[in-house]
């Protein structure tokens, strides 16, 4: 199965991510970790082309996975799928593996949102050239395509991590 993990930088996708993929044992592939091992660091500059590309071989590595170890769970991280044509992809993605698919819309208050970014922004490991800003977080607020006539869990990031994981195994259950 794949899982997609959808909604605004800072919102809790990672941290949800990784929490899945401790309790259960899934396999998280992150775009963001792609695209930084394979530019070399001057050349990073966090593109939307750069991060296409990125998205692409993240979705060539998920096939490999799927073609020698069937039966995986795959959580896809780091790209907001924003776009209904980048979800669309990833359910394209999913037909060619012939493996299910699943999206989970995280999202919280937009205090909450602004102040994890902060957080992020503070930490000196952070490349100021991410823009992991109140202006970029706006920007992908304002192009978000709203979810019509797909299946999709909204969970919100607030709650302790554990319900969060409660809740999106219990709706990855429904689906296969």
């Amino acid at each position: 199965m794949i899982v997609a993990l959808c909604g605004v930088p800072g919102v809790g996708k990672s941290y949800l991510a990784a929490a899945l993929a401790q309790t259960r044992g899934w396999t998280v592939l992150d775009r963001d970790t792609v695209r930084n091992a394979i530019f070399p660091t001057r050349f990073l500059d966090y593109s939307p082309e750069q991060n296409d590309l990125a998205s692409e071989l993240t979705y060539r590595v998920c096939g490999y996975i799927f073609k020698h170890h069937p039966g995986e769970v795959i959580i896809l991280d780091g790209r907001p799928f924003s776009r209904r044509a980048q979800r669309e992809r990833v359910r394209a993605l999913a037909g060619e593996l012939g493996v299910p698919v699943a999206f989970v819309h995280c999202i919280a208050s937009e205090q909450v949102v602004l102040d994890r970014l902060a957080r992020v922004n503070s930490d000196p490991e952070n490349d100021p050239r991410a823009d992991r800003t109140e202006q970029k977080l706006r920007a992908i607020m304002q192009q978000f395509e709203p979810f019509r006539n797909e299946a999709v869990l909204e969970i919100s990031t607030e709650p302790p991590i554990v319900d969060q994981v409660k809740a999106v195994t219990a709706y990855l259950s429904e689906i296969g």
